[in-house]
């Protein structure tokens, strides 16, 4: 099984455009001892996410590193312990 992760691999400068991102499809990891697997069934999309992609470090969060999963809130269901 495989799951998708959205990466930020560009700084928006004005508009946020799909460039910004790549979609990468990897394989399930096994949980380890004190992990859990979460299948999501929501997953928000909040206006806080545009000042995440910025590269002001002088905000209440770092912001994304290049390259990194774009983080988000979500509701899902324990699948695996």
């Amino acid at each position: 099984m495989s799951y998708r992760s959205v990466k930020l691999v560009k700084r928006p400068t004005l508009e946020i455009t799909e460039d910004a991102f790549n979609i990468v499809s990897q394989d399930l990891p096994t949980p380890s001892e004190g992990e859990v697997l979460v299948k999501l069934s929501h997953l928000s999309l909040d206006p806080a996410m545009r000042g995440w992609m910025s590269p002001d470090e002088n905000s209440y969060i770092p912001p994304v590193k290049l390259g990194d999963t774009m983080r988000a809130s979500d509701i899902g269901e324990v699948v695996k312990t």
